[in-house]
């Protein structure tokens, strides 16, 4: 887990490595740290599927729905599929639709 974190401090211009540190920090319940280093990644490579789909999650996790229900759909519109689709349902089944 302090692997991440020390990849990050020695190549912060990559999106992988952040990417990577935001699914440690979701696995710790870190969830702002988590979204934060999402957004980082995202910053870094936009529009990555993996990255929108952490911060939807972590965004969740934060209760922050109105965001993620925004982060799911940039996902579905950029890569529909069964992770876009996975998140789209539990935006729906969180608003009791």
């Amino acid at each position: 887990m302090a692997r991440s974190a020390a990849e990050v401090k020695r190549t912060p211009g990559e999106a992988r490595a952040w990417t990577v540190l935001a699914w440690v920090r979701m696995i710790e319940h870190r969830f702002v740290e988590a979204l934060d280093a999402a957004q980082a990644a995202d910053r870094l490579a936009p529009d990555e599927s993996r990255t929108l789909a952490l911060m939807c999650d972590a965004l969740v996790e934060l209760g922050r729905y109105g965001e993620a229900v925004t982060m799911a759909q940039r996902l579905a519109d950029l890569k529909p599929g069964v992770p876009a689709w996975i998140r789209a349902a539990r935006m729906r089944f969180l608003h009791n639709d």
